[in-house]
C-alpha cells in the first residue's frame, strides 16, 4: 500500500495525532509564557493561545479519533449488510427453516429507505447513493458515510466557531494592557469552547446512536432466531444430564465435598470419599460439583 493511499484512508487518525501533538506543544508554550511574564494581560493572552488553544486541539484530536473508529465500524456494517442481502437467493423455496426472508427484507427496506432519503429523484433504485459511492471505491479509500455526514458537519461548524472565537479573544487580550478586558476575552473564549465541546459530544452521541440502531437492525434478527432455535432444542431434548465424578474430596471437619481441582481445597489437607455414598452431613459443593448446580 503506497503512502498516498494510507493518507487518504487514515486521514482522520493522522489529523487526530497531529492535533494532539500540537495541543501538547501549545500547552507547554503557554505555561512557559505565563511563567515568564510579569503582566496579567500578557499572561491571559498566553492562557488563551496556549492553554485554551491546547485544550481545543486536544478536543479536536479526540473527536477525530472517535469518529474514525465509528467510520470503521460503519464500514464493517456495510459488509455485514452485503452478506445479509446475499442470503436472499439462499435457502429452499418451501418457506422452511432455511429461508432468510425474515432477516433479509428489513435490511433491504432500510437500504431502500436510505436511498430515497439521499436521492429523491431516483427513488426506485435498491442501492443508496452513499452505498454505491463507497462500493465503487477501493475498500481502503472509502468516503465518509453519508448517514454520518450531518453530525460531522455540525461538529465541523462548532470547531470552526470555537477557533474563530479563540482568535478574536487572543487578539483582544494581546492588544490591551488592562486586566479587565483581557479577563473578559478569556472568559468569553472559555465559554465558547465549553459550548463547542457540548455540541461535539452531542454529535458523537448522535453518531453512536445511528450505529447502534443499524447494528440492531442487521444483527437483531439473527439473535432472535438463534434464541428461538435454542429454546426449541431445549424443549425437544430436555435437560442435559450431568455426571458426578466418582471420587470427591473433603476437608477434615468440613461440610462439603469437592472435586479435586476445586479452588476451595487448594492447599488444604483433604480426604477422598465416594460420590455415591457421601458421609452423613456432607453435601456436594455448590461451586464445583455438577449435581449441585
Amino acid at each position: 500500500m503506497d503512502v498516498l493511499t494510507v493518507l487518504k484512508s487514515q486521514w482522520d487518525r493522522i489529523a487526530a495525532v497531529v492535533c494532539v501533538l500540537l495541543g501538547v506543544v501549545l500547552l507547554i508554550v503557554g505555561y512557559q509564557g505565563i511563567a515568564d511574564s510579569p503582566y496579567v494581560a500578557e499572561e491571559l493572552a498566553y492562557l488563551i493561545s496556549g492553554g485554551l488553544g491546547g485544550v481545543f486541539l486536544l478536543g479536536v484530536g479526540a473527536t477525530l479519533y472517535i469518529s474514525a473508529d465509528m467510520h470503521d465500524e460503519w464500514r464493517k456494517l456495510d459488509r455485514i449488510e452485503e452478506a445479509i442481502l446475499s442470503l436472499r437467493s439462499d435457502g429452499g423455496s418451501d418457506g422452511g427453516p432455511d429461508r432468510f426472508d425474515d432477516l433479509v427484507e428489513p435490511v433491504a427496506e432500510a437500504r431502500a429507505s436510505r436511498h430515497r432519503a439521499g436521492s429523491p429523484a431516483n427513488a426506485n433504485g435498491a442501492v443508496g447513493a452513499g452505498v454505491a459511492q463507497r462500493s465503487a471505491q477501493p475498500r481502503e479509500v472509502l468516503a465518509m458515510p453519508r448517514e454520518m455526514l450531518a453530525h460531522l458537519r455540525v461538529g465541523g461548524l462548532a470547531i470552526a466557531f470555537a477557533f474563530a472565537a479563540l482568535m478574536v479573544a487572543y487578539w483582544q487580550a494581546a492588544n490591551t494592557n488592562e486586566a479587565r478586558p483581557a479577563f473578559t476575552a478569556t472568559a468569553s473564549a472559555a465559554s465558547v469552547l465549553a459550548v463547542a465541546g457540548v455540541v461535539g459530544v452531542i454529535g458523537m452521541v448522535g453518531m453512536r446512536r445511528r450505529l447502534m440502531r443499524r447494528r440492531n437492525l442487521l444483527l437483531g434478527g439473527f439473535l432472535t432466531r438463534n434464541q428461538s432455535q435454542a429454546r426449541a432444542t431445549t424443549a425437544t431434548a430436555g435437560p442435559v444430564a450431568t455426571r458426578m465424578p466418582e471420587r470427591l474430596v473433603v476437608i477434615p471437619e468440613g461440610r462439603y465435598a469437592h472435586v479435586p481441582t476445586c479452588a476451595m481445597v487448594t492447599g488444604e489437607r483433604t480426604e477422598t470419599v465416594s460420590s455415591s455414598a457421601l458421609p452423613e452431613g456432607i453435601r456436594p459443593c455448590a461451586i464445583c460439583t455438577p449435581a449441585a448446580l
